[in-house]
């Protein structure tokens, strides 16, 4: 990976591992027919960010900045009072922000935070650095992919909206609101084509009900009660879990039913 900004000299920093951390600016709202609605304020308020590992010696040996180099150059931007960075020679293994992002021509972001410098192994440094993406643009088609890879520990859940009110005397009454809601809660492996149009789908879906026609390998994901699909579902919590081997990606899902 290539740094530039505004008082930094050019260099190149190799990145260990990294997390990327995507927060979308909408939330639900449960209403009294047992739904759950979005409240949106835009995607333009979404938010991009990814902790990188970068390490190696503390000094330079070359090609590649050392950790001490690097944290001299972050602050020669700091310094300038710029804090805008450019990240470019972006490798397909380093797609720190999502693989929705468009890197073709470099992203630029700001530092919100710096960790303290470990020493993992003789002679061998670790620095975390959480970076919050600027302006960025995105590749990739919003299409839901077919849930075919599942892990096995995933939770379904027919919640029921009877309340079973008891009496001085013991007798219950049994109020119903008729509001019942499936529940489905797993993780998928994703191919890196799926997960860029994954994270497409979520971020301009935006809630929104669609039809899903079947998660394989369980017949009931929502309870019995809900039959064996299609169902209209909504995605309620979405997390990108990153690389799982060379060219995958594992990511949780958590639906909900609607009607």
């Amino acid at each position: 990976m290539r740094v530039t900004g505004t008082g930094i000299t050019q260099f190149d920093v190799n990145v260990y591992k990294w997390q990327s951390n995507t927060e979308y600016s909408f939330s639900f709202l449960e209403v009294s027919n047992g739904d759950f609605k979005p409240i949106d304020r835009g995607a333009s308020e979404d938010v991009y960010e990814s902790t990188i590992e970068l390490k190696g010696l503390l000094s330079d040996t070359g090609t590649y900045k050392g950790i001490q180099q690097f944290l001299s150059e972050i602050k020669a931007n700091r310094t300038i009072d710029s804090n805008v960075i450019t990240l470019s020679e972006i490798n397909d293994g380093e797609h720190f922000f999502g693989e929705d992002v468009n890197y073709a021509s470099g992203v630029s972001c700001t530092v919100l935070k710096i960790s303290e410098i470990s020493q993992p192994q003789f002679n061998t440094y670790s620095l975390k650095v959480t970076l919050r993406l600027l302006s960025p643009t995105f590749v990739g088609t919003s299409t839901f992919p077919d849930l075919a890879i599942l892990s096995p520990d995933f939770k379904t859940e027919d919640k029921w909206s009877i309340n079973k009110q008891d009496s001085y005397t013991g007798t219950f009454t049994y109020v119903e609101k008729d509001t019942d809601q499936g529940f489905f809660e797993g993780t998928f492996l994703f191919t890196r084509l799926e997960m860029r149009r994954l994270r497409r789908f979520v971020a301009t879906n935006r809630g929104a009900s669609f039809s899903l026609s079947g998660i394989d390998g369980v017949t009931y994901p929502f309870g019995e009660a809900w039959g064996s699909g299609a169902w209209d579902v909504r995605i309620l919590e979405f997390k990108d879990l990153g690389f799982w081997g060379a060219n995958n990606y594992k990511a949780s899902l958590k639906l909900t039913t609607i009607g």
